[in-house]
């Protein structure tokens, strides 16, 4: 069987600073599994890309869908012979072929179709520079760099059915294949797709191999959590501390074969005896977890540099008998991105619970990541530190101190922290807090928090025939209210309008307002259908009020505006309005059928929409122009599932929270500054290398800007989006302007505020 390798290029990274609309990728990359030497750098792979350590320099660079990468999900990693490039496989089929400067991709299995759920790559193995084998969950694939091709796959069955491989190896003249069936050989001349090409070898036709090495001519294994190597006389188990740690992988390192164990690794001589071991008990090594090893480069001692995949601490690098040191990028706890919060107080917060479905919770105890700001180190609330809490929705800042907020756990009440810990834990009991009707007695489902104008923190109880609550945290008092419409109703997120009012999501009965006046609560219902709401479906996924006082709703159908929130309880006018624009002809609704989880508004006013399978849309202010679609096909999102959207107003950055991590744009809106005092321009000097488009930050809504070189000649114009301007450095003619000093003459709209701002651009 042969394919045809398609090699799909991209290259990267892509950016090389944070330039307004470029993308950033927020992962635990340090989550290291594999690891692999080339000429010049040491790569660490995890699920959710590369680091790339550079020796000359120790620079550590982060290698994502963002820098080229055909996606997440990574499985197995290794060096070419030559160490120019290394192999990527993934859970989904695919292959990269990545080197610094470029990557390449082969999607014929995924293209394919034919190994439906059982498509991961798991190993590697080089016969020739140019011909190499690949263990994945379906057999055997065998690639010819060559001549570009797939030269098989094989299955290595009578019956022809998927047999798990999860190790190769050559040796000789003979490939080697370690199975769910044992282990399996077969010559390198033969017709491998044949099944009787394929024979059992070894004592292990009843046990399941799950790693190979050849090291100084010699086969090693691991089965069973036990390591063997194949001398001339049989094959022997390679006697490891009594401990009862289980090995998990061999790799030849150096001079030595290296047992991974799940605490340690182990070292043996190519007789079988044991020659040292690197454990947590060096220097600097606690909570030593090994994934793999691989060596290479030259220490000063004279000695092999031994790398390692440490999951804890993302490269492990021992070139020291007692001291281990480690690298890693800087990223969140954990991968999981349910949903995410900005305020300007702590920054970004990313949520790790959830509740989906029918709005069940999952029982998740990932704690809380947090970004302070942009470039700033990742810090995180254990979930250990939640009070026996899980599933955290959402979280709101005291805004008169920092140190002092809360957190809504569905199932676990609110969390109320103080200084930097839990302070205490508000539930049934000690609060007018209720459990969720029909759920145990301590089921108490809170998924929405707002700092009132009152001074006081409001808190959505789901399933409750008290629904809403008030907790004053000066006197630490809560009072429970009754909300007609909201009774036994689930319910979560809540906003509260300019007005004092009280808007309230729900799964299935609408968007729904409250005003609490006098001690009791009245309701409003805004639901679907003329004369109740007009909203494309009462299924409530997100909702958020502009800056000029109207209501964006999204729900499971499509999306609806209220430009009067205030009517709720006057009388006046209080139905949603879809936004109308023609297509070819065609009159027809903004984001028609769309079922929409996300929105979230920036600083010129633009509307980001986050859908459960198309992407990320962004709108205009009036919602009429699509500004953007990122998609799997337009952007380094790896999926169309959009879990959350937030707005870091002051540096511009959207956040999107998927199934697959947090992704960061910083787009090309920022709040707009109340002075232009601080007008700057972004990079200055503008360098060959950048590749992102020049920007002016700090200005005031609403102004205009034009572009001139130093003698006075207009290149460029244009209004602010929000308190920044962007330019892509091309002229009128749509050429890129050449290298030199360029003034920005900037106007606001009154014209009662002008500056100037100048920078160097130098072209390659």
């Amino acid at each position: 069987m042969y394919w045809a390798l398609a090699w799909a290029g991209a290259t990267g990274p892509i950016w090389g600073q944070t330039a307004v609309e470029s993308w950033q990728y927020h992962a635990p990359f340090r989550e290291a599994q594999r690891i692999a030497v080339l000429h010049d750098r040491v790569l660490a792979l995890s699920t959710h890309g590369l680091m790339s350590l550079e020796l000359e320099g120790r620079v550590l660079t982060p290698y994502s869908t963002v820098e080229g990468l055909s996606g997440v999900g990574l499985s197995s990693l290794v060096a070419s012979p030559d160490g120019k490039y290394a192999l990527i496989g993934y859970e989904d089929g695919r292959i990269d072929r990545w080197s610094p400067n470029e990557v390449r991709t082969l999607d014929d299995v995924p293209r394919s179709g034919q190994f439906q759920g059982l498509t991961a790559i798991r190993e590697w193995a080089f016969a020739s520079p140019q011909r190499v084998f690949a263990a994945a969950d379906f057999g055997l694939l065998e690639l010819d760099l060559e001549l570009n091709v797939v030269r098989g796959t094989y299955r290595m069955r009578s019956d022809s059915e998927p047999l798990k491989v999860y190790a190769v190896a050559v040796l000789g003249d003979s490939v080697f294949a370690a199975t769910a069936d044992g282990l399996k050989a077969a010559a390198l001349t033969a017709p491998l797709y044949l099944p009787g090409s394929w024979t059992a070898t070894g004592p292990f036709a009843d046990s399941v191999l799950t790693s190979l090495a050849v090291h100084q001519g010699q086969l090693a294994a691991v089965a069973g959590g036990q390591a063997y190597l194949r001398t001339a006389t049989g094959w022997i188990p390679l006697a490891t501390p009594s401990d009862g740690q289980e090995a998990t992988r061999v790799c030849a390192c150096a001079g030595s074969l290296a047992v991974v164990r799940q605490f340690g690794v182990v070292f043996f001589t190519p007789q079988g005896q044991g020659s040292g071991d690197i454990s947590g008990g060096l220097f600097g090594n606690a909570g030593f977890t090994p994934r793999d090893i691989a060596c290479g480069f030259t220490g000063q001692d004279g000695q092999a540099m031994r790398w390692i995949a440490n999951p804890t601490r993302g490269i492990t690098l021992v070139d020291n008998p007692n001291y281990a040191q480690h690298f890693a990028v800087n990223g969140p706890r954990i991968s999981q991105s349910f949903d995410v919060r900005w305020d300007a107080l702590r920054g970004t917060t990313v949520l790790t619970g959830a509740a989906e479905g029918p709005w069940t919770p999952l029982y998740l105890n990932g704690g809380l990541t947090r970004l302070p700001r942009p470039g700033a180190t990742w810090t995180g609330t254990d979930g250990s530190s939640l009070g026996g809490a899980k599933d955290v929705l959402e979280v709101c800042t005291n805004p008169a101190d920092s140190t002092h907020w809360f957190a809504a756990s569905w199932g676990g009440g609110v969390l109320e922290f103080r200084n930097g810990s839990l302070y205490r834990r508000w539930t049934v009991g000690n609060t007018s807090l209720r459990a969720a009707n029909g759920a145990g007695p301590n089921d108490v489902r809170c998924g929405g928090l707002v700092w009132g104008q009152d001074g006081a923190l409001w808190v959505t109880n789901s399933l409750s025939d008290v629904p809403l609550h008030r907790y004053d945290p000066v006197s630490e008092t809560w009072q429970g209210y009754t909300v007609g419409a909201l009774n036994g109703q689930a319910i979560r997120q809540i906003q509260q309008a300019e007005n004092g009012d009280f808007w309230v999501q729900t799964r299935t009965a609408g968007l729904v307002a409250v005003r609490v006046a006098a001690g009791v609560a009245s309701a409003r219902v805004l639901g679907s259908g003329t004369g109740n709401g007009n909203l494309p479906s009462p299924n409530i996924g997100a909702f958020a009020f502009t800056p000029d006082g109207k209501l964006w709703v999204g729900t499971s159908s499509g999306l609806g505006v209220l430009y009067s929130p205030k009517n709720a309880f006057t009388g006046g006018p209080f139905e949603a309005q879809q936004l109308l624009v023609e297509v070819d002809g065609r009159v027809q609704a903004v984001l028609a059928g769309q079922d929409i989880t996300a929105i979230a508004v920036d600083g010129g006013n633009r509307k980001w929409i986050g859908t459960a399978s198309a992407g990320v849309f962004v709108l205009s202010p009036d919602g009429l122009t699509q500004v953007a679609h990122y998609t799997t096909e337009t952007s380094p999102l790896p999926t169309n599932r959009v879990n959350g959207l937030a707005m870091d107003l002051e540096e511009g950055y959207a956040y999107v929270a998927t199934d697959r991590g947090l992704f960061a744009l910083r787009s090309a809106s920022t709040a707009p500054a109340a002075r232009m005092t601080d007008a700057l321009l972004f990079p200055n000097p503008y360098r060959p290398e950048f590749r992102g488009p020049w920007t002016v930050t700090g200005l005031v809504d609403g102004c205009y800007v034009k572009v001139t070189t130093a003698d006075g000649r207009r290149v460029a114009e244009g209004y602010a989006s929000g308190g920044q301007f962007v330019w892509d450095t091309q002229g009128s003619t749509g050429e890129p302007v050449p290298s030199g000093l360029y003034q920005f003459w900037i106007n606001d709209p009154l014209g009662a505020q002008t500056t100037v701002v100048q920078g160097l651009l130098v072209r390659p």
